[in-house]
């Protein structure tokens, strides 16, 4: 495809950018319709928190919320392929139209989660650019650039909350009161940044792909 750069300020007026885009539809599915089912997993295991903490019988609860958290486990790590996977080949396809503002190579979009430190704002930052550079690519989505960007923000604040609420419950080890609210706190946490994560991926896959139908035109 050879696109008119009409969007990108950076770019002489009337030059083209030859563009080699790959379908992402199939990753975007799989992905979300996966998160949606561990937010599912862990509305489920979060409820028979309270319920246990509320004086249900304890052995079965325990079981509950201990088969509930294995199933949690396997499914977090299959959505977290299935989202990296659909992550990458966005920002692949950003990379595409060669924005000299980038944050990093497409590479990073996969590698930045695994690196400590970095993955603590690498991730966000390179979400930003996709909200950008598809905003500014596809004129449809021009009038929800603030709102996304701020759901990003939302969607990172959250996770990292939850993130870090994990990393204090070691700290709480036998003081119930203490590691119950712990928990609880991750868990919503973990679901709040689940369903906004959802919610963008849902706007910025919308993008990419009428942009990709354009470029089949």
């Amino acid at each position: 495809m050879i696109l008119d750069d009409q969007f990108v300020e950076e770019q002489s007026a009337g030059s083209k950018i030859e563009l080699y885009l790959k379908d992402n539809k199939e990753r975007h599915n799989m992905a979300s319709r996966t998160l949606m089912f561990v937010c599912l997993l862990v509305g489920l295991s979060t409820v028979s928190s309270i319920l246990l903490w509320l004086g249900a019988p304890y052995s079965m609860m325990f079981k509950l919320i201990g088969a509930l958290d294995v199933l949690v486990l396997i499914a977090v790590i299959v959505a977290a392929v299935l989202f990296i996977m659909w992550f990458r080949r966005a920002y692949f396809n950003l990379n595409q139209f060669r924005f000299q503002w980038l944050y990093c190579s497409e590479g990073w979009a996969a590698g930045a989660w695994f690196v400590p430190i970095v993955n603590l704002f690498f991730p966000y930052r390179i979400m930003l650019d996709l909200d950008k550079g598809y905003g500014l690519i596809d004129e449809k989505s021009r009038d929800y650039a603030n709102e996304l960007s701020t759901l990003i923000g939302w969607w990172w604040g959250f996770w990292i909350v939850s993130r870090l609420t994990n990393q204090g419950m070691k700290y709480f080890l036998g003081l119930f009161d203490y590691s119950f609210l712990l928990v609880l706190f991750a868990k919503l946490g973990f679901i709040a940044a689940g369903i906004l994560l959802i919610r963008i991926m849902r706007e910025i896959h919308a993008r990419e792909n009428r942009i990709l139908q354009r470029s089949r035109l």
